[in-house]
């Protein structure tokens, strides 16, 4: 039987060390908007998705800057309460035991980007932004029928009601980008030098 020679199983080792931990920082959270078309003052929940392991903590936050004076509420589940307020704290914002936020009685005023911070396997964070346009429609009206009006001929009247439209921005996982430099370097390294 053929021995590995030490420095072949040195890089074997290490390769296999920087792609585990390359590929366990690629992981990524998205936030999804429940209804996707909610209406003024409905409950709106922005549900946190890809999630892997169990969330020991997590942070939603007013704006994409993830910061003590942006924080609305920290949710740590092995604590009772396990909500505690943040500085930017409304009484319709309630965290969920999976890691969402649920607004109750959604208004203009809590139109704006939200993101979340999760402690879990890996730290991980999403945003999405969340903004009440108003746009004529009629009951049972799409989303598709927003760019084309209604033809003059029509017999049912449109109504002026308001909408929220969701768009997502900047999901990734904290550090990623630095992190992944980090590793692709030593990589790099390992595979020249070994």
């Amino acid at each position: 039987m053929a021995s590995i020679p030490g420095n072949c199983l040195l890089r074997g080792v290490v390769i296999t060390a920087l792609l585990s931990l390359l590929m366990d920082t690629t992981r990524a959270i998205t936030i999804e908007v429940i209804p996707k078309l909610p209406t003024p003052n409905s409950d709106v929940t922005l549900k946190v998705k890809g999630v892997s392991g169990i969330i020991r903590s997590f942070s939603w936050y007013n704006g994409s800057n993830p910061s003590a004076s942006n924080q609305i509420l920290n949710y740590i589940p092995s604590l009772q309460p396990p909500q505690t307020k943040g500085h930017m704290y409304f009484p319709q914002a309630e965290g969920l035991p999976n890691g969402s936020l649920l607004i109750k009685d959604f208004v203009k005023k809590f139109e704006g980007v939200y993101t979340v911070q999760i402690q879990a396997d890996s730290p991980l964070q999403a945003s999405v932004s969340v903004t009440m346009s108003e746009k004529p429609t009629t009951p049972n009206q799409n989303l598709t029928s927003f760019t084309n009006p209604p033809p003059e001929h029509a017999t049912t009247p449109s109504q002026h009601v308001p909408s929220l439209s969701i768009t997502p921005t900047g999901i990734a996982p904290l550090g990623l980008s630095s992190i992944s430099l980090l590793m692709g370097a030593l990589l790099f390294y390992t595979l020249t030098v070994l």
